[in-house]
């Protein structure tokens, strides 16, 4: 569902009868990750302006599971999936709507995140930012929030507690975290130096 803020419709994005979740907006487009029974989970996006819905990134019993979806502009990052494949890893994918650009930004081994709170993305103009373990680092304890700039291809850890570090966002160069310590939980931040 939707709502507009300035005349308080509220209105239904997809008419598919599919459990659909985790839904995510950047200007008029909304991104939204589908149920279509067994280990199909596919994007869709929806221009609200003109109504036009679409497949961003489909997926059938033989491919990966795609969820997660973040987007800024006309740039969708998501996680894949295959959980008929173990020890494969989980791709952190990117496309740009308006040239179909479909990439890699990332590919994080299994073991490195948190199963029950999946790999979350984001993103902010150039940049994706997610959360996982370092190599041969336990989850629970060491993951630590890592992102890409796009135009540079430069990765980088931005914390650095020893803790479990999940959940991060990003708008504009300010990325904001959950920092899990053995007695609490804080929400962390830092800013990115831009070029």
């Amino acid at each position: 569902m939707g709502k507009d803020l300035v005349t308080g419709r509220v209105f239904r994005v997809s008419v598919h009868q599919n459990n659909q979740a985790n839904p995510a907006i950047s200007g008029d487009i909304v991104v939204w990750q589908e149920y279509g029974g067994g280990y199909k989970v596919g994007l869709y996006a929806k221009e609200l302006a003109t109504g036009r819905e679409f497949p961003v990134a489909l997926s059938t019993s033989s491919q990966p599971v795609r969820q997660n979806a973040a987007i800024d502009g006309h740039v969708v990052v998501w996680t894949d999936l295959d959980p008929t494949r173990p020890n494969q890893g989980t791709s952190i994918m990117a496309q740009d709507l308006a040239t179909h650009r479909l990439f890699r930004v990332a590919r994080i081994p299994d073991n490195s995140y948190n199963p029950q709170f999946g790999l979350t993305v984001a993103i902010s103009g150039d940049i994706v930012v997610w959360s996982a373990a370092p190599a041969h680092q336990n989850w629970y304890t060491q993951s630590h929030i890592f992102s890409k700039d796009l135009l540079t291809g430069q990765i980088l850890q931005l914390s650095g507690r020893p803790h479990a570090q999940v959940h991060p966002s990003i708008g504009s160069s300010t990325v904001v975290w959950e920092d899990y310590d053995s007695r609490s939980i804080h929400v962390r931040r830092v800013v990115l130096s831009r070029r």
